[in-house]
């Protein structure tokens, strides 16, 4: 067959060979639609290598796991077989152990797990491999193990009990009941999984290289050695784990893959000793942490919801509460302390910025580290990662995606062993919830002495005020007039931290002078508002009256941004400067998290927002800064997004996936062809590299319905149409509705000629 000519499937050009075998041969091949390099196979040989190709392409097709490799086509080309799947360059696990003879414990440990884990979900998919060796895993650029060639894998048939003279398999990998022509089971790629473990670590198989089938017999009836008599550092649960996977015995061998993979990351836990394994298997809290302001006042609610998460006794915990009232805060610090319940780790969901429920599954693998895989549904490919998991996820402000929390029945369901701790302004109405509900802190009343020490609301304005301004001590005169203050805003944390940061300009009673007069001209205007929010309406305006001009002007532009942002964005897009930032700190009008990102409390944005649709010119001008200095976000990341080796790309896009989906529709829908254009190919590399095929055919195809309403039909409009309509032609191809993909792609040819 030409090389470099010949389209397979329409879509897949030929290469040069990578790789040759008994029955075929391996291509380095080209995607046409999405200009990424690819790996096909070539069937060279007639009669059965037919048959084990299409069982291959059958059998990886039920498949999606990030460490197998993933199927992108199958078919026949010219009376020759072909399958295409992704194309993994940093050789195999064969070449690294010639490379290096053995691994570190550490480093074979974490390709087990990987391994155990890719064998667990095909064992649950009723596949049983039947050749795991070293030459069938492949290492990725990442240096993670991919599971490849299930040419010889079957669908496991527990009931089978004829014998077969075939030996299927590798030799020197083959199980005794693989050798003895049984059927094979889990069991017997965990033995395998074994032999390659053991290779690992000792250089070299425990029962040395038969050459030939003659050899076998004396072979497997000999018990295995230790693994420490080649690695007498290697630890005891790991000797004796490799013990159990190495039983010839197969009833009593170790045959839950997924449990092996639990013992292994236990070893290495351990071998760390800090609780974090080093694998791609997430451990650590993504939850930022740290605050400006004492965490008093919460001591009852506190320990209410650590004690669930730690007795377990509920699965779904729900803090419940107004904005600003502190419901993120006291998530942070309750799952600090019950980290230790959740050994495969707690997890931030930060969710105020997705736009609708469609997009929470893929909020949720973006924070616990899951790369999704192949074609099969985001939340599928979720549910299954988190199925054997013990991990605490905390869904942060969910109030507007209320019609999607069926699916933490589905995560409640399919994960046994995970809790979710949820903050929203209101209850989720679902039957397991749990509700925490938090009120203002403790202030005095009228008849009370306001002692700043007895109540939290005041020590919480003390300790604001003094951030505010150096040398600022609230007086004892002062302490009536803040337990005033403390009053109007129901002990509201962000109120009261807010009104504390006018004191260097702004006297106490004169505070509750101004905040008393906005809140009943806010209740003479707006009787419909509730008291609370008049209150809290009333202290920003308090606070955006004292703002310079300069001030005022960069805080309204700054409601464009969704999910923080950082200096050079605020500098780029709102013409901020780093004093400018601090100034808004210190006035509780911005946080800033450990990343060096600016935070802008969703309540805030909103006031923010108001503010900025006072000036219509401005609101679009900045709009448009927004999505060109993300344009360019993207645009400058386009070649590692498509090499795909630069991990730090993709870590960067979803950083500001919010903000890129703010600039992309603002873009799209203002009909920017040059901005659009900026987007395009790299959100399309992002989409395709993270299979995150429904939420890219989503966006692209909104983007060819708006671009197709352009009164301009030609031109830069039509380039970005082209381009466009490819991208969405990628995505409807890697959800199989092929035709579909074909048409489009043949629509966008054309409009490119």
């Amino acid at each position: 067959m030409a090389q470099g000519r010949t389209l397979l499937n329409g879509r897949f050009a030929l290469g040069n060979a990578i790789g040759r075998g008994a029955s075929g041969s391996v291509f380095r091949g080209l995607d046409t639609v999405t200009g990424e390099s690819v790996a096909i196979k070539l069937l060279t040989a007639p009669g059965a290598g037919m048959d084990r190709l299409k069982s291959e392409a059958k059998l990886l097709q039920k498949l999606c796991h990030p460490c197998i490799v993933t199927v992108r086509g199958a078919g026949t080309e010219k009376e020759t077989p072909f399958l295409v799947t992704d194309l993994v360059e940093g050789g195999s696990l064969r070449d690294l152990l010639i490379r290096e003879h053995r691994l570190p414990i550490t480093r074979a440990l974490e390709i087990a797990i990987d391994l155990a884990d890719a064998l667990h979900h095909a064992h649950e998919h009723g596949i049983i491999h039947r050749d795991v060796k070293p030459a069938n895993v492949l290492i990725a650029s990442d240096g993670t193990p991919r599971l490849t060639d299930f040419g010889v894998a079957a669908v496991h048939d527990p009931a089978a009990v004829g014998l077969t003279r075939e030996l299927i398999g590798t030799l020197a990998y083959l199980s005794p009941e693989g050798f003895r022509g049984e059927p094979r089971g889990p069991e017997s790629d965990l033995w395998s999984l074994g032999l390659v473990l053991f290779e690992m670590l000792a250089g070299s198989l425990p029962f040395g290289d038969p050459a030939t089938e003659a050899e076998l017999p004396g072979l497997a009836d000999r018990p295995a050695p230790l693994v420490s008599e080649f690695r007498p550092e290697a630890p005891d649960g790991l000797v004796t784990l490799l013990s159990a996977m190495l039983e010839r015995d197969r009833s009593t061998r170790a045959g839950d893959a997924g449990e092996v993979a639990r013992q292994i990351e236990g070893i290495l836990k351990d071998l760390c000793g800090t609780g974090q394994t080093g694998s791609r298997r997430a451990t650590a809290t993504g939850a930022p942490g740290g605050s400006h302001t004492p965490f008093v006042g919460r001591e009852h609610e506190h320990e209410v919801v650590l004690s669930l998460l730690k007795g377990r006794t509920h699965r779904l915990i729900c803090l419940v509460g107004p904005g600003g009232i502190g419901k993120t805060r006291l998530a942070r610090e309750t799952v600090a302390l019950a980290a230790e319940a959740f050994s495969d780790g707690v997890f931030l969901v930060p969710l105020a910025s997705i736009p609708s429920a469609a997009l929470m599954p893929p909020a949720i693998a973006a924070a616990v580290g899951l790369t999704f895989r192949g074609a099969a549904e985001p939340k599928v490919q979720l549910l299954e990662f988190l199925s054997t998991r013990r991990m605490l996820l905390v869904m942060d402000n969910v109030e507007h995606l209320l019609d999607g929390v069926g699916l933490f029945d589905d995560i409640l369901d399919a994960a046994p062993a995970a809790t979710l701790l949820v903050t929203s302004r209101e209850r989720l109405g679902h039957p397991s919830e749990y509700a925490v509900e938090l009120r203002g802190l403790g202030f005095p009343s009228l008849a009370d002495d306001p002692d700043p020490d007895r109540y939290p609301a005041l020590m919480v304005f003390e300790h604001a005020a003094r951030r505010a301004s150096e040398g600022v001590t609230p007086q004892p005169r002062d302490w009536v007039s803040i337990a005033a203050i403390c009053r109007l805003v129901d002990g509201n944390p962000l109120g009261i931290e807010l009104a504390a940061a006018s004191v260097d300009q702004c006297p106490c009673q004169e505070i509750v002078t101004r905040v008393t007069e906005d809140i009943d001209l806010l209740a003479a205007q707006t009787p419909e508002l509730p008291p609370r929010h008049r209150s809290m309406r009333a202290v920003f305006d308090h606070s955006w009256r004292l703002l310079p001009d300069s001030e005022q002007h960069m805080f309204r532009r700054m409601a464009v941004f969704h999910g923080g942002f950082t200096l050079e964005a605020a500098r780029a897009v709102v013409g901020a400067s780093r004093s400018m930032l601090s100034s808004l700190v210190r006035k509780s009008l911005l946080t800033r998290d450990g990343s060096d990102r600016y935070v802008l409390h969703e309540l805030l944005r909103h006031y923010a927002r108001e503010e900025l649709g006072r000036w219509p010119h401005e609101s679009g001008e900045v709009e448009d800064l927004h999505a060109e200095y993300y344009g360019r976000y993207v645009k400058d990341r386009e070649s590692a997004l498509g090499a795909a080796r630069d991990k730090s790309a993709f870590l960067q896009i979803e950083a500001e996936l919010p903000n890129l989906r703010r600039g992309w529709e603002r873009a799209v829908a203002a009909r920017k062809s040059d901005v659009v254009l900026m987007y395009l190919r790299g959100m399309h590399r992002f989409f395709e590299h993270q299979s995150r095929f429904k939420e890219g055919e989503a966006a692209f195809g909104d983007a060819v319905a708006r671009l197709r309403k352009a009164p301009d039909a030609d031109g830069p409009c039509l380039r970005a149409l082209a381009v466009a309509l490819t991208c969405w032609s990628a995505m409807i191809y890697r959800l199989a509705r092929y035709q579909e993909a074909r048409d489009l792609a043949h629509e966008a040819r054309a409009m490119a000629e």
